[in-house]
């Protein structure tokens, strides 16, 4: 088997017995699905130990793991991306037994295939949203193997409204295996009020309104297009910071200069924690072209944020769609628009931050989402262990 240890983080104290949580990732890069199961990990530590795959091998967002954390990382399989990679998963999952295997996403649908070949655990699939490849259509290629499979393991768990509707019309999920579970995030870690000095750090001017991205840098995010609308919306010396890592950074930085706007973007490579960021911002935006429940979106509401965002996923009920905040995916001209209209006037945006933050923190708790989870992962390893 290639699979083998590459890292490990033990938690403190002994004796403890902790459940043991599988995980197959397609990335661990620094994005908002690592960054949940960066905050269950630290907030759950003492009921659960971990050992991640990364497909990709990519280990960035284990940066924010707490040292209480019991982890393991693994290589991944060395057949990925072939039709063996399921019998090489089946074999780790038998080798390692876990009591619970974790999916996450399309990438790493050989990770369920496997696991269930295996069948000596629960598997729990998580399905977060979508690559660019299928941004406007579902490839029907996916959706047959999603039919199969889901409908073959314990459940899977959506954290939008629309893709819980996407899992039951076009995955054809049974409503018992399927949970919809919303985002959360921690509104006393992420509020309004924080200090500004990283605006100072940064070389913004007070004077200026700081629009914000927090994401990964990647095709879907279609931050070309963010770009384009910043160069074009008729705002008076306004500022850009792109917060994250990713393929994209080198055509993005061309095309600042393409749109000059160079001089007044802000690239800044991706943190575990983005909250001195939120603080540094005037306005949050979005631009992707497919979404769902994003947690970036959360946080920044947590701050007290107003935002601009494409109308995708579950965005526009996220943020009960104020007037202005939204344009169509792919709009230039809308978004140029919409970013005017954030920049108008500091008593609007304030007013638009407040209700956003009694949103996050009425919708969006994060103690529920954790309870959620826990309470999903021990239902099933009570259940597959006839408790």
């Amino acid at each position: 088997m290639a699979s083998k240890p590459v890292r490990r983080t033990l938690a403190g104290g002994g004796g403890v017995s902790r459940t043991h949580l599988l995980h197959f990732f397609p990335s661990f890069e620094t994005g908002g699905v690592q960054r949940r199961f960066v905050t269950l990990a630290n907030r759950l530590s003492e009921r659960y130990r971990h050992t991640v795959i990364a497909l990709d091998a990519n280990l960035d967002a284990a940066r924010g793991l707490e040292s209480g954390v019991e982890i393991r990382f693994m290589n991944p399989p060395a057949r990925k991306g072939s039709m063996l990679c399921a019998f090489e998963v089946k074999d780790l999952v038998t080798r390692l037994k876990p009591d619970l295997a974790l999916t996450y996403n399309w990438g790493a649908m050989d990770g369920v295939a496997g696991a269930r070949l295996a069948s000596i655990c629960p598997v729990i699939h998580t399905e977060d949203g979508f690559g660019v490849d299928e941004a406007s259509t579902l490839k029907r290629r996916r959706v047959l193997a999603r039919r199969v499979l889901l409908n073959q393991i314990y459940q899977t768990v959506v954290p939008s409204h629309t893709l819980y509707r996407i899992a039951r019309e076009r995955y054809c999920v049974a409503t018992r295996k399927l949970r919809l579970i919303l985002n959360g995030v921690d509104t006393d870690r992420f509020r309004p009020g924080l200090s500004r000095q990283m605006r100072e750090k940064l070389g913004i001017p007070e004077s200026s309104v700081l629009f914000g991205f927090v994401g990964q840098l990647r095709p879907e995010k279609n931050l070309g297009m963010l770009l384009q609308a910043f160069a074009q919306a008729p705002i008076s010396g306004p500022r850009l910071l792109i917060l994250g890592s990713g393929p994209c950074e080198a055509d993005l930085r061309r095309a600042a200069s393409a749109w000059n706007v160079a001089d007044r973007v802000v690239f800044h490579p991706s943190t575990p924690d983005p909250a001195p960021f939120y603080a540094a911002l005037d306005v949050f935006v979005l631009s992707s072209s497919t979404e769902q429940m994003p947690i970036s979106l959360l946080e920044a509401m947590a701050c007290g944020l107003p935002a601009v965002c494409t109308d995708v996923g579950d965005v526009r009920v996220i943020l009960d769609a104020p007037a202005g905040s939204l344009a169509r995916s792919g709009d230039v001209s809308g978004y140029a628009q919409a970013l005017a209209c954030a920049a108008a006037g500091v008593a609007d945006r304030a007013a638009v931050g407040r209700r956003n933050r009694e949103r996050a923190v009425t919708h969006y708790s994060q103690p529920v989402m954790l309870s959620a989870y826990q309470s999903l992962y021990d239902e099933a390893v009570a259940r597959w262990n006839g408790n």
